[in-house]
């Protein structure tokens, strides 16, 4: 990516570790506008690069938690099955 091949497809998440305020996400779509980012950062930042966009095209997700927590083998996991999720008829009594 770094050379600035393009064999990343559509579905390219980025996930940016210890991501501060974002710079490194910011930098990416601006070479790649319209991929995934994940930022995973412990503290709370003032001026995240996600409330500064100028074009909201950008998808961008925050996760606040210790690095240490955030599993990442069950987030890029197999999505849910739709059919298998409990549906509101369920939860009626």
């Amino acid at each position: 990516f770094a050379a600035g091949g393009d064999d990343l497809s559509p579905d390219t998440v980025v996930v940016e570790y210890g991501c501060g305020r974002g710079g490194l996400a910011a930098a990416v779509l601006s070479l790649r506008p319209g991929l995934r980012c994940v930022l995973v950062e412990r503290e709370t930042r003032r001026h995240k690069f996600e409330n500064r966009q100028e074009s909201r095209e950008e998808r961008v997700l925050r996760l606040r938690l210790d690095i240490a927590d955030f599993d990442f083998a069950a987030f890029v996991g197999a999505p849910l099955d739709a059919a298998a999720l409990p549906k509101a008829v369920d939860f009626e009594t």
